[in-house]
């Protein structure tokens, strides 16, 4: 029970005679505590230091996050985010190696941003301790590029994967692509990394085993895996074919699997996933070009359908013409849009309008282009993850227009208030999509003939592609093939 609404009422005065007043308890000489001075002894100070050394080798040994944390210790934040949970919200954790303290407690979930997508990694005490490495645990060998260490580096390495289930489809690799949240986990500049990691979401190959219970592909057939590989396929979300939102989601890599081993990406030479998470690739399709797809495509054509932006006569800026920019271009040009890319320079303006199609381009830092353009657009996609201004993109809104961010800056943004009142108009977000609609993707691409503009490698070049990434030299996409030398497509 609290106290704050726990009081007593009066109605009236307490009388008290002079005989029955209370006095002060007077305390005897040896019941007085002394002061915090003389309560020093050298035995304390030994022992405290003694704890102190055994608790510091114990966290260390155990990689935990130690940190002061205002109202927020092992016990107390195992109360807090338990309450939190209760009450139907989710409960952040530091992040250090997926170990938290939050987790140590028993009731953790670590809450993470990657590239437009939250990312919820849940563990109890239990699982920690149940983490298995595929190593120990799976029967068929694999071979791939992993980090070993928060400085990226990415070299050989032997591992295994599970064997095919009943449900389960094993395919070849051929092609993955490298998206900018590969460099993020590899460096572990999310916090919650865990090697060795093995990274890659846009996956696509061709199938060499299915199990006795798999229908939807056979033997041959090229198929794709993206970002996600389970989910509880029980909560709403799932019950409505958004398994992007379950709660439970396990992605790809870096996450812990329902056998309880951490999972496994695309830089590799075999997949292996359950059918549900398997994407058909059609016959006129290229492999290397549709890849991006499942993971840069779905990002912006999910909010380009949601939102009523996929509608012919619709105005829609894209902000940004990188890996998902360049591809919400052509989504939306193949739904019949009048596109506008909007850019901080003049740099990439020949690219949008002769290359991609686009019908104008602004640029942001021009406050004179951005008055005349005010109040002319019914959607935006903003795909920048760095830090930019909101003010500029929300003016471009007709009234009831939406901005929705799918990039994830890594520091907050500021958001103006007023002119969203004034014109009824919304911010939101949006985190890929769901298998159904990632199907229907691949699908509505290979109908229109959208690929992604990429690079292909070999593996034997993939760091120097991380640098180059990290400095944004690569046109929109990087895709590596198993036993291609590097090319330019």
């Amino acid at each position: 029970m609290g106290t704050e609404g726990a009081s007593v009422e009066i109605s009236e005065p307490l009388l008290v005679s002079e005989t029955q007043q209370i006095k002060p308890v007077e305390e005897e000489p040896e019941q007085q505590i002394p002061e915090w001075k003389d309560q020093i002894t050298i035995r304390g100070l030994a022992v405290s230091a003694l704890l102190g050394t055994l608790f510091c080798i114990i966290t260390h040994k155990l990689n935990l996050t130690v940190g002061i944390i205002p109202s927020l210790n092992v016990g107390a934040g195992a109360t807090e985010l338990k309450g939190c949970e209760d009450l139907g919200f989710m409960g952040l954790a530091l992040c250090s190696n997926c170990n938290t303290l939050a987790e140590i407690a028993g009731v953790g979930r670590g809450v993470c941003w990657v590239n437009g997508l939250l990312v919820k990694q849940r563990m109890s005490l239990t699982q920690i301790n149940m983490t298995k490495a595929p190593e120990a645990q799976h029967p068929v060998k694999a071979f791939g590029w992993a980090a070993t260490d928060q400085s990226g580096h990415l070299s050989p390495l032997n591992f295994s994967r599970r064997a095919t289930g009943d449900e389960d489809v094993r395919f070849k690799v051929l092609y993955c692509g490298i998206c900018h949240s590969d460099l993020h986990s590899i460096k572990n500049e999310w916090g919650f990394s865990t090697y060795p990691l093995v990274p890659g979401h846009e996956i696509v190959g061709e199938v060499t085993e299915v199990g006795s219970k798999v229908n939807k592909v056979k033997v041959g057939d090229k198929v794709g895996v993206g970002c996600m590989v389970g989910a509880c396929h029980s909560c709403e979300q799932c019950n409505n074919d958004l398994e992007n939102y379950c709660p439970k989601m396990i992605l790809t890599y870096n996450s812990i699997y329902h056998d309880g081993t951490i999972t496994y990406g695309g830089f590799s030479d075999t997949m292996v996933a359950n059918e549900h998470y398997i994407v058909r690739f059609p016959e006129n399709l290229p492999l290397e070009a549709g890849a991006p797809l499942l993971c840069a495509g779905i990002t912006v054509y999910s909010p380009l359908k949601y939102f009523g932006f996929a509608q012919p006569g619709k105005h829609i800026g894209v902000v940004g013409l990188g890996g998902l920019g360049h591809v919400a271009v052509k989504f939306a040009k193949a739904f019949g849009a009048k596109v506008t890319v909007i850019s901080t320079s003049t740099s990439k303006k020949d690219e949008a309008l002769e290359h991609l199609g686009a019908d104008s381009f602004l640029v942001s830092r021009d406050a004179d282009q951005i008055q005349d353009a005010m109040n002319t657009m019914d959607g935006i996609i903003d795909t920048v993850s760095a830090v930019h201004p909101l003010l500029p993109l929300i003016s471009l809104l007709k009234s009831h227009g939406t901005l929705v961010m799918v990039g994830a800056p890594d520091k907050p943004l500021e958001l103006p208030v007023p002119p969203l009142i004034v014109g009824r108009k919304m911010v939101a977000g949006s985190a890929i999509g769901g298998m159904k609609e990632t199907q229907e993707m691949i699908d509505f691409a290979a109908k229109h003939n959208i690929t992604a503009d990429i690079e292909v490698i070999s593996m034997d070049y993939v760091n120097t592609a991380m640098e180059r990434l990290a400095k944004g030299d690569v046109r929109y996409r990087f895709r590596y093939q198993r036993w291609k030398h590097l090319g330019c497509y």
